[in-house]
């Protein structure tokens, strides 16, 4: 149904919704549970704490992953140190699939992994992003970490008026969105 890839890691959705992870597991990215990494796996395996959530969209970023769950959750897991995971001021990190509890109230409809910052295009046409901000990817502005997710204020037309985003995509310090 739909595969992504990381830095070092890569993730697919097979035809019943489930997860399966490969690769290396170096920051718990792919899911398993193992605090600090796991071994890395050379070929595919089924992240069984996902089984039968419905997986309808992921991102995988450098040391990060994301899915969005058919019930409309956002899960994420892996590296935390610049708040890619958007589960708030600087955990760590999750070695398996955690509730991102900030999207709850969002109807989330794509994600987007980078290696340091991630994003969430709504169903009404907003985006959310959050994490490393250095270059103001984030924002175009502001140069601080936004460690949860965030509607960016600079993503307004040019008479203040919210635009509407279809599709994002995320480099390594850029964001590019439709």
């Amino acid at each position: 149904q739909m595969i992504a890839l990381g830095r070092d890691h890569s993730a697919a959705v097979d035809y019943l919704g489930d997860l399966l992870t490969w690769g290396s597991d170096s920051h718990s990215q792919l899911g398993r549970g193992f605090d600090g990494g796991g071994a890395d796996l050379p070929t595919p395996r089924l992240v069984t704490r996902v089984q039968g959530a419905g997986i309808r969209h992921i991102s995988c970023g450098c040391f990060h992953t994301l899915a969005l769950l058919s019930n409309g959750s956002v899960l994420a897991w892996g590296s935390n140190r610049h708040g890619q995971l958007g589960i708030g001021a600087r955990h760590g990190g999750a070695s398996s699939p955690r509730v991102v509890q900030a999207l709850y109230e969002y109807d989330v409809v794509q994600l987007a992994a980078s290696c340091q910052h991630s994003a969430a295009v709504l169903r009404n046409g907003s985006l959310l992003m959050w994490g490393r901000n250095d270059d103001g990817q984030l924002d175009g502005q502001r140069t601080t970490t936004i460690w949860g997710p965030v509607v960016s204020p600079r993503m307004l037309g040019s008479s203040g008026e919210a635009m509407k985003w279809d599709q994002v995509a995320l480099g390594v310090r850029f964001t590019l969105a439709l």
